[in-house]
């Protein structure tokens, strides 16, 4: 039954700035949905004014409790984008930089490491380039660990030639069997994308996705498929200000490269083809999401992923636009 309470401006004021109460949580007293009660506040023009969830302090206060800035935005109605400019502009977090009389601070340690690496590079100790370095030679010294140990040979001369073999002899159609074999044998929910009509669509890019690396003549990027060839010439024509795999992020036991990358966003370009090991993208993607003080998007098709914006595939002549307003 629908309480019209709402529509008296002091008893709506008192709910949403007196009590504090959410949108959503007005409505569910009330019987309707939230876009009624924000049409009501609009309406009385008490939505100018500031409920404790859209106070810098509150935000603060969360971000101390241990949230990301997406769950943050998941609790009250504004977005991430919006979130996020109240982080920036108003210096919140929970890592502050140490250097002297420079008062920043982040929300997530690798903001912090971020800054430290482009404001204050003489301080290699904490910078996010030097971390890198260590977690790259970590990786070499245990390869070399188990070289000496027998457990694995790696010669950089044989992978090249092995990965060139790989490339010549290449053969979809055997490629998508053998993936087609594995699949039957899993329940639907298992599948790496579940959704109906997945194997077709896997069909139809999977050309597209096989190790098939070129080199895109007007950015000089080497890329690994026609998708990011794509991707990469929108980017360009657009002068945005942009890498191609040009950071590496660590977490837990993997790490991520991706596609292409500024400092205010992370774009990954994901076809159904090349979402196969679903566990390692799901947790790259929660990192991403949640701990990297960039928006994360994915440009694809049929890939559910954790990111912070999901753009069609089919929408890709819009990425630019989206990308220039961050």
């Amino acid at each position: 039954m629908v309480d019209q309470k709402y529509q008296d401006k002091e008893w709506l004021r008192a709910k949403y700035i007196d009590e504090e109460l959410l949108q959503k949580e007005i409505g569910e007293i009330c019987g309707v949905n939230q876009a009624t009660i924000s049409y009501w506040l609009n309406k009385f023009d008490i939505s100018r004014e500031k409920p404790k969830h859209k106070k810098p302090g509150w935000i603060q206060s969360k971000l101390e409790e241990g949230l990301s800035q997406q769950e943050i935005a998941d609790l009250t109605e504004i977005k991430y984008n919006g979130i996020r400019y109240q982080v920036r502009e108003n210096n919140l977090g929970i890592y502050s930089c140490d250097v002297e009389s420079c008062e920043q601070r982040y929300p997530t340690e690798e903001g912090l490491l971020q800054h430290l690496s482009r404001d204050h590079p003489e301080h290699e100790e904490s910078s996010y380039g030097l971390r890198t370095e260590k977690v790259e030679s970590s990786m070499m010294d245990s390869l070399e660990q188990r070289i000496e140990n027998e457990e694995g040979q790696f010669d950089p001369e044989k992978r090249d030639e092995n990965l060139q073999k790989a490339r010549e002899e290449w053969d979809a159609e055997e490629h998508s069997r053998l993936l087609e074999e594995m699949w039957e044998e899993r329940d639907p929910e298992d599948y790496p994308v579940n959704q109906d009509g997945f194997w077709d669509k896997y069909l139809e890019s999977r050309d597209n996705w096989g190790p098939n690396w070129r080199e895109v003549e007007e950015t000089g990027h080497t890329v690994a498929s026609d998708w990011e060839a794509e991707v990469d010439l929108l980017l360009h024509s657009s002068n945005l200000n942009y890498q191609y795999e040009g950071e590496t992020f660590t977490m837990e036991d993997t790490w991520n490269t991706p596609d292409f990358i500024s400092d205010d966003w992370i774009l990954e370009v994901k076809s159904p083809a090349g979402y196969r090991d679903k566990e390692r993208l799901d947790k790259v993607g929660r990192y991403l999401r949640d701990e990297v003080d960039r928006e994360y998007i994915i440009l694809g098709e049929d890939v559910d992923m954790p990111c912070n914006r999901f753009v069609e595939w089919s929408n890709r002549e819009d990425i630019v636009d989206i990308l220039s307003s961050i």
